[in-house]
């Protein structure tokens, strides 16, 4: 669902686009309001916005709403998943979630469509959802690399879903 399908709030919708467009979203938003208003719904919209290649090698302001990132974003389905833990883990979360999002980036010059869908942070452990396995299994070995650690790497029972764990 791209951002122009948002119904109903108008000048945040703007708002937002114009961020996308201009490559400078802020680092965090809060969706406040009661239920049913929209908030989920927008937050995915943004998330295919910030995350659709095709938007990118436009340089728009929104999602296509078409291609197979927007897809997973959309339908939530990822291809990877990814759990971080461990005591070293807590203690250097900043650092670790820093490797992280520059492991993707590196990443996007030659798999265009693997992008993190979703940062999950518990309290012990942090889950981020990818939308290609490439890119789950790369940020897993440079993880391991660069802290050892133990790292649990397999598919699920269905075959779809790469599950990568990496705890120190």
């Amino acid at each position: 669902m791209p951002l122009a399908s948002i119904i109903g709030h108008g000048p945040v919708i703007t708002l937002l686009r114009q961020a996308v467009a201009r490559g400078r979203v802020p680092q965090t938003l809060l969706f406040a309001g009661p239920d049913g208003v929209g908030k989920n719904a927008t937050a995915a919209a943004l998330a295919q916005a910030l995350n659709c290649p095709v938007r990118r090698a436009a340089r728009g302001d929104d999602a296509c709403g078409a291609c197979p990132a927007c897809q997973r974003i959309r339908d939530r389905v990822p291809a990877g998943q990814l759990t971080l833990s461990g005591p070293f883990f807590v203690e250097h979360r900043e650092e670790i979630l820093h490797l992280v999002r520059h492991t993707e980036s590196k990443a996007r010059a030659e798999h265009a469509l693997e992008r993190i869908i979703e940062v999950k942070e518990g309290a012990d452990q942090t889950v981020v959802t990818l939308t290609g396995t490439h890119l789950t299994h790369g940020i897993g070995e440079a993880l391991h690399h660069a802290y050892h650690g133990e790292l649990d790497t397999h598919y699920t029972d269905e075959g779809d879903l790469l599950r990568v764990a990496w705890s120190r």
